[in-house]
């Protein structure tokens, strides 16, 4: 790891909207404190362990997930990405302005997708939904990829590769493998880059949540 001062990540003890930070910092070699916040028990899986420390953090819009790097309190996932990129490797934002646009665009994909399964992971337990959904949406994603693309912009990583990793991760998992069946190139994508260095080590970690993907109190779950 770096010699950098330790970086403090908080979110939930599931995997959720923070895996993908964490992935990136892994990948950065950055070191960090894994700071996780627990829900209680049925039926009313209290959620207090962040609630009650919310507002006294200090954060000017508090929220999960957040960040602290010394005296900087960030929270919302995309201002993590970009600040982290811009301090360590801002070729991880794009190198060009089309591969910025890129970026971005395939980002804004893929959290539509994972937006538009939010009811149905937590409220209505519409499994035949989000499978129906994810497989009609990743297909863009898919042909956008083709069989050429070893990255989202091509031959680097950038840092939306973490995220849209983790979608298909998820996607795959509700969609009982149905997912990378229908579209075999997200398959050898998802494998690209779980190989990527220092990656791959964290992914076989004890480190690393393999499950659950949402809250105890989500109704598409383990």
């Amino acid at each position: 790891m770096e010699a950098h001062a330790k970086l403090v990540v908080g979110y939930w003890d599931i995997r959720g909207l923070v895996q993908p930070i964490k992935y990136l910092l892994e990948y950065l070699q950055v070191e960090y404190e894994d700071k996780r916040y627990f829900y209680g028990e049925a039926p009313d899986f209290n959620r207090d362990s962040w609630f009650s420390v919310k507002q006294s953090l200090g954060f000017p819009l508090p929220n999960l997930p957040y960040m602290i790097d010394g005296d900087l309190k960030l929270t919302e996932s995309h201002a993590i990405y970009r600040y982290l990129c811009g301090k360590y490797r801002p070729e991880l934002l794009g190198k060009t302005l089309e591969d910025r646009a890129h970026v971005d665009m395939v980002m804004s994909h893929a959290q539509d997708i994972r937006n538009a399964s939010y009811n149905a992971c937590y409220e209505t337990g519409d499994r035949a939904f989000v499978r129906a959904m994810a497989l009609e949406r990743f297909g863009p994603l898919a042909r956008f990829l083709g069989d050429h693309k070893p990255f989202i912009v091509g031959e680097y990583v950038t840092y939306p590769d973490f995220f849209l990793y983790e979608q298909i991760e998820l996607f795959d998992f509700i969609c009982e493998n149905e997912l990378v069946k229908k579209y075999p190139n997200l398959e050898s994508y998802r494998q690209r880059v779980a190989a990527l260095p220092n990656l791959k080590e964290y992914l076989a970690s004890e480190r690393c949540i393999k499950r659950p993907f949402n809250g105890k109190r989500a109704k598409i779950n383990n």
